[in-house]
């Protein structure tokens, strides 16, 4: 879980906005995340009459957009939610997320202009399987690969050599006497 808020201005009890972004799931190739922008007063009302905007990114993008009426609202109060799902790649990253508040409010003296604020979270990378390859008492095995989930892998086309036999394919059993995959 990662959480960011916005700048407070000359004390603790001014209002700020806080988003908060869990990872709530992630398969071998994909990881979800679930999102929650508060208003957050700590017990005292803003005296505003109008809505004020607001905006939510996620990995460079927005992904809200809206606006919220302040006046009177105390403590803390869900102003919208919800969930991305990223595509994972072939190596882990980070990914930033943000939010921008316009309060413009009157409070103890009156409060202009957007607050922003911005965080973190990680992207693992997708999940990958290392092929190695054995020559079976042969000599000139391939060197491995690494094969990436959900992505085809094109098996080497080098054949090991061995005297008296003739390679067909590889298999997952050293005794087998038909290939399951061709070379290449």
């Amino acid at each position: 879980m990662a959480t960011c808020s916005t700048p407070q201005w000359s004390n603790k009890y001014t209002p700020q906005a806080r988003l908060t972004v869990t990872q709530t799931s992630s398969t071998a190739t994909t990881a979800t995340y679930t999102w929650t922008l508060e208003y957050v007063t700590y017990g005292y009302p803003a005296k505003v009459q109008k809505t004020r905007a607001y905006t939510v990114t996620f990995d460079g993008v927005v992904i809200k957009e809206g606006t919220f009426a302040i006046h009177g609202v105390t403590n803390t109060t869900t102003i919208a939610t919800g969930t991305v799902t990223k595509t994972k790649g072939t190596s882990a990253r980070t990914i930033t997320f943000g939010i921008s508040f316009v309060f413009n409010l009157t409070w103890s003296d009156v409060y202009g202009g957007t607050q922003t604020a911005s965080g973190t979270i990680s992207l693992g990378a997708k999940t990958s399987y290392l092929i190695s390859y054995s020559e079976n008492g042969g000599s000139g095995a391939p060197g491995s690969q690494v094969k990436w989930h959900g992505t085809a892998l094109t098996l080497s086309s080098t054949k090991p050599t061995r005297t008296g036999y003739t390679f067909l394919g590889w298999s997952t059993a050293s005794t087998a006497t038909t290939a399951t995959w061709s070379a290449g």
